[in-house]
């Protein structure tokens, strides 16, 4: 019996312990010689508490280490039977190249005068000139601590106003509990439980239909912007979906919240460090012109945080006009990005078949 035949043999009780994967062909499948059971679990980054429980949880199937593999998108993982796959890179990159195809097959050749990527001139002249109401943006879907806090200070601090802002969960007592009598009390923050923007929560910048179409297309709406929000601000805060680590940790995770963004807007990273440091090893340029980017070496987690909020407080003090010029000293930027994964000649598949090949 293979290790594949072997896992399906088990009882559902038995594969509960795992059972945040996926169990379709797309997720468990047997490596090329039979030998390895191969888990895809590239969606997700895990720390090093997370990766031995499932350790644990794959010897307590009957699973010997030299019986599977583990694919996830922690960026720097040195874990033993993982591989390091960048789900969310591909995903842009195949909702970047889908937009342009499918534009293509809808309009004759003749009449097509602009592909959605790269930005064409008249949507540029359009981001030139456009009257910014805002300073910046800022997505938030799920309610996680780091985006508590933010909020929180950007309240505090009265920076809430100038920007766009979306929370798609009202925070409730559990999360005000964890910050301040649980796992995060090292940090000594105090919440305002009656912050109004908490109160009224959620907020939603749009109402679009997540799962409908973009520009007539049937594509994965996460991975884009609202035009009009590129539109009404200058640059986007991105809260990505992991801040705070417990424990040191080599941890490093990169979603479609960051790639999405860098390919449109001028874009400050509220993340885990050394984010940008691999943006720009895989060929993307940041905007070091508006940002000061040194926020990104920091590895303490409060001293980060404060790093990217000050940067927030400092550019909206600037004038509309000034951020104008900013921005547009930015453009060049954020097309060389929209040319990197234009540009990228290996999807998904070609790089998960590339990594399971040896086994």
């Amino acid at each position: 019996m293979n290790p594949f035949e072997k896992f399906h043999s088990l009882p559902d009780s038995k594969k509960e312990c795992i059972s945040f994967i996926d169990f379709s062909s797309n997720s468990i499948s047997l490596s090329p010689s039979g030998n390895k059971l191969i888990i895809d679990h590239s969606t997700e980054a895990l720390d090093l508490d997370q990766y031995n429980q499932f350790v644990g949880h794959m010897e307590s199937m009957g699973f010997k280490d030299d019986e599977w593999i583990l694919l996830h998108c922690n960026l720097l993982t040195t874990y033993k039977n993982t591989r390091k796959l960048d789900n969310h890179y591909y995903r842009l990159v195949k909702f970047v190249k889908k937009m342009n195809e499918e534009l293509t097959r809808r309009i004759n050749m003749d009449e097509l005068k602009d592909l959605y990527f790269p930005f064409s001139d008249k949507i540029l002249d359009e981001l030139k000139n456009s009257k910014r109401q805002k300073k910046y943006l800022c997505y938030n879907g799920s309610a996680r601590i780091h985006r508590i806090l933010l909020i929180d200070d950007l309240v505090k601090r009265d920076l809430i106003e100038y920007g766009m802002i979306s929370m798609h969960e009202k925070p409730n007592e559990e999360f005000f509990s964890m910050i301040e009598n649980e796992q995060y009390a090292y940090l000594d923050k105090k919440v305002d439980r009656k912050n109004y923007f908490f109160e009224s929560s959620p907020h939603y910048l749009s109402n679009i239909d997540f799962g409908g179409m973009i520009d007539g297309i049937d594509a994965d709406f996460w991975c884009t912007i609202d035009r009009q929000h590129l539109m009404n601000t200058y640059f986007n805060v991105i809260p990505e979906t992991i801040f705070f680590i417990d424990e040191p940790d080599d941890y490093l995770i990169v979603t479609e919240k960051t790639y999405k963004s860098i390919i449109q807007h001028p874009s400050l990273i509220f993340g885990r460090p050394h984010t940008l440091r691999h943006l720009k090893d895989i060929g993307f340029k940041t905007f070091d012109n508006m940002f000061d980017e040194s926020y990104d070496d920091e590895m303490d987690d409060l001293k980060r945080y404060n790093m990217v909020l000050n940067e927030i407080e400092r550019l909206c003090k600037f004038s509309h006009e000034d951020l104008q010029i900013m921005y547009n000293d930015s453009i060049d930027i954020f097309l060389h990005n929209q040319q990197v994964m234009l540009n990228e000649t290996k999807t998904f598949l070609d790089v998960k078949g590339e990594l399971i090949n040896e086994y």
